[in-house]
């Protein structure tokens, strides 16, 4: 398969629209319009307020960056470790 990359909107507020996944060769060209003037653009956890009619090119980075990934977790084996169940408690 090839590379990709996924846009998705921050708290939308139709469920009928999801997210637009695009190949990782695709370059972007946004333009933002607002009512009050301003928009709000976030992107990694990070907003920025700018102007309306702002144009945003998107466009995959020449570098990566590694992820850490967190093995999922096992809510019965949490609370057994936090509750010490199984464990002999009278040491």
């Amino acid at each position: 398969g090839s590379a990709s990359f996924c846009l998705w909107r921050v708290a939308p507020h139709s469920v009928t629209v999801g997210p637009v996944v695009l190949r990782d060769d695709v370059t972007l060209e946004l333009h933002g319009k607002s009512r009050s003037g301003h928009f709000l653009l976030s992107i990694d956890g990070r907003s920025k307020s700018l102007p309306h009619g702002r144009k945003l090119i998107l466009h995959k980075a020449d570098y990566t960056l590694p992820v850490v990934k967190i093995p999922p977790l096992d809510i019965f084996c949490t609370l057994r470790e936090k509750m010490l169940w199984g464990k002999d408690r009278r040491r």
